[in-house]
Order: C-alpha cells, then structure tokens, then sequence
C-alpha cells in the first residue's frame, strides 16, 4: 500500500528508519528491502541505520551512498545514512555528539536539484555497561547531548529530517516528570516534530514507541507517516514521506530559540498542572491520547516559553 501511494507521488522525499542490529550480515535483506519498492514504481530516499554494529563506510548498496559511524573500543552500537546516490552529500564531522554507550551520532548535507537539507541518525544505547554509568545517570548525559545536538544541526538554518531509536517510549509522555517526557520536550524545545505516532516495538501485552522520524523546518510539506513491519531487528520501522513539489520558502537569516529560563517554565509547569487530563486517562485510543497530548502540550509551551529571533552569523562556526 505504501508503495502504491509513492508511486502515485513525482517529486518526493522518503525518510525510513531501520535498528538493523548489524548491518553486515543483513545487507541482502535492506537491498531486497530497497529492491521491492523499485519493483512497486517507488523509491526510499534515505535510509537512517542504527545498531550497524560497524565502524568503517565501506557498505555496498547500489544506487546508495553511504555514511556510518562505529564504536572504536567496543562492539554494539553505530550509526548509518543510506542516501540515494542522486543526492550531493558533505558528512558533517563533530565528534562531540559521538559519545560511545551515551550518544550515537552521525549527520550529513544533502542537496537534490535547488533542495538542501540535513540527514541525521541517532541512537541511544539502552545501557552504558562501559561507563559504570547508572540508567538514570546516562539518560540524563544523553539528553543533556542531545540537546547540543539539535541546537547545532539547527544553526545550519536548513531543514532537518533526524531518525533514530532513542530507547525511550514517548507513550510514557502522559508522566510529566518521566525522562520519556524530557526527550519530548527536548525535540519539542529544539522546534523538531516527531512524525511517529504508532508502536515501533511489541512485546506483547507490551507496546512502545522508541524509534522516532523527526523534521524541523520542512513539516508543512509531509505527506504520509507511518511504520513498516521489519525482520531486520525487533523493532518496526517508522517512516515519512513528504512532497518536494512545493518546498517551504528559503529559510530567513536567522533561527528561532526558546526562552528556557526559571520563571517560563514554572509558568507552563503551573499551565499543564491546571489542565484536566480526564479524557486521555479514561480513553484506549493511543493515537487520540498521544495527539491530545501533543495540541494541549504545544498549546502551553508557545504560550508559556515565547520565541526569540538570532541572526545567523556565518562567519561564526556552530559549537
């Protein structure tokens, strides 16, 4: 079905995120993967690897390039873009935000045509064995990354598709001192929406949502979101397609940053505490509960923790 809807689109961008849990063994598997969509007169346009379980770029895939990123002390983990070899692309190298066990980065430019963007895949480990870090001590170091991160992908003042599995379920979203409610007002903070709405891992009579498709400045142009059954790992695979017919106009000289200081966020924290919560506890429906969350949550944060304009200085290179 999705394959049909693809090939009924001419001018499309297609963001798939796939855990692979080593990416080796399996290539055959993600080329039968891309092969099938071309049967169907679609197409994948970049493919956000996680657990590559790799540390060097010499993946083949025809019609791809590819970039990864690996663990050099240990084994597990790494990070990968498949990008369809159409596209211009430059890696963008800062190994801040590769921190083994914590935070697993990797970003790329990408230009089509008159088209630039941003591409990055991010992964957080579920544990940090290595590290002698406690769960609550390396979420915390990951979010506080994180954070970093998406303030630095933003000042290239492009739009920004980020895919990863983050290994926390933002179904928990409903707790508001729960970290899986840190990394969503963290995404939410930075101005990146998350397109995934629907259980990304099953371990029934358990579901979570821990892989996510995120977009910053290009979200008036998505078309479809969803996730794909996937053998690869035992996570599904999210995706989203949006249009490149009618790009959003050329960014401004400047970006937008919230304004995060104590008396802002004790007047939201105060907001959503006034708010009644009744009808999502009492309802079964996940999508309604995640999407009700998300209007009263966004409602709050543009009310309570106002916008200010930075001019981008392009002499000055992002930290």
């Amino acid at each position: 079905q999705l394959c049909f809807t693809l090939s009924k689109m001419k001018n499309y961008l297609s963001v798939l995120s796939l855990n692979v849990n080593r990416i080796e063994p399996k290539l055959n598997q993600i080329r039968s993967l891309i092969d099938n969509f071309l049967l169907n007169g679609a197409h994948l346009s970049i493919i956000s690897i996680q657990e590559t379980w790799c540390n060097h770029s010499n993946i083949l895939v025809n019609g791809y390039k590819y970039f990864g990123k690996g663990r050099q002390q240990a084994q597990g983990g790494g990070v990968g873009i498949l990008i369809k070899d159409s596209f211009q692309c430059e890696e963008i190298i800062n190994d801040n935000y590769f921190r083994e066990f914590i935070h697993e980065a990797i970003a790329i430019k990408a230009s089509f045509n008159n088209f630039r963007c941003i591409v990055a895949s991010v992964y957080r480990p579920p544990k940090a064995n290595n590290l002698n870090l406690n769960l609550n001590d390396s979420i915390n170091l990951f979010l506080e990354t994180f954070t970093n991160y998406l303030t630095f992908l933003s000042s290239f003042n492009l739009p920004i598709f980020l895919s990863g599995d983050l290994n926390l379920n933002l179904f928990k979203i409903n707790d508001l001192h729960s970290l899986s409610t840190r990394l969503f007002e963290t995404l939410s903070f930075g101005g990146f929406i998350n397109t995934t709405a629907l259980a990304t891992r099953l371990d029934l009579p358990t579901y979570s949502l821990l892989d996510v498709v995120c977009v910053k400045n290009y979200l008036n142009n998505i078309r479809l979101s969803g996730v794909l059954p996937c053998d690869l790992s035992d996570h599904f695979a999210p995706f989203a397609i949006f249009s490149l017919d009618n790009p959003e106009p050329k960014q401004p000289e400047f970006f937008k940053r919230r304004l995060h200081n104590e008396a802002n966020l004790n007047n939201f924290y105060l907001a959503m505490g006034f708010e009644s919560w009744d009808n999502i506890i009492a309802s079964e429906d996940i999508e309604y509960c995640f999407s009700s969350l998300t209007e009263t949550f966004l409602k709050h944060y543009n009310e309570q923790i106002p916008e200010e304009k930075i001019r981008f200085n392009r002499r000055v290179m992002p930290i």
